[in-house]
């Protein structure tokens, strides 16, 4: 089955185990402000003060992380179109049968061929390539 995006099935297990570990973090932060709040810090200016600046860390940690990745792994790492073909030196794919540049490769995982493909990350589940 040919996967567009990183969202399609089968999901790697790095992939899985990734957002199990955001998740993961996010109850553990609000399970942790919830026990600074009762039982460590007993004045309210404090409280502001780690729940702000956790909110800060958390906030700008998705900022950079998060939402880039939300980003790369919903684009198509791109496909072959016959613009690529008419400029190119071309070769043939032994798993696809279609003639494609040669600075094409194909991925086994997402089994189909990638303009300029760099790497298949298991953690955003979808090929890094020409358009990601």
């Amino acid at each position: 089955m040919r996967r567009k995006n990183g969202w399609k099935f089968p999901w790697s297990f790095e992939f899985i185990v990734l957002h199990l570990l955001f998740y993961l973090s996010a109850l553990l932060y609000y399970g942790f402000n919830q026990f600074v709040i009762g039982f460590v810090l007993q004045d309210v200016t404090y409280q502001l003060i780690v729940l702000w600046g956790l909110g800060i860390i958390i906030g700008l940690c998705l900022l950079f992380s998060l939402i880039p990745a939300i980003i790369i792994a919903s684009k198509d790492p791109g496909h072959i179109s016959s613009t690529d073909l008419e400029h190119a030196d071309t070769t043939t794919c032994r798993k696809c049968q279609i003639t494609v540049p040669k600075d094409s490769l194909h991925c086994k995982y997402c089994d189909k061929c990638i303009p300029r493909l760099d790497h298949h990350c298991f953690f955003l589940n979808t090929c890094i390539g020409i358009t990601s």
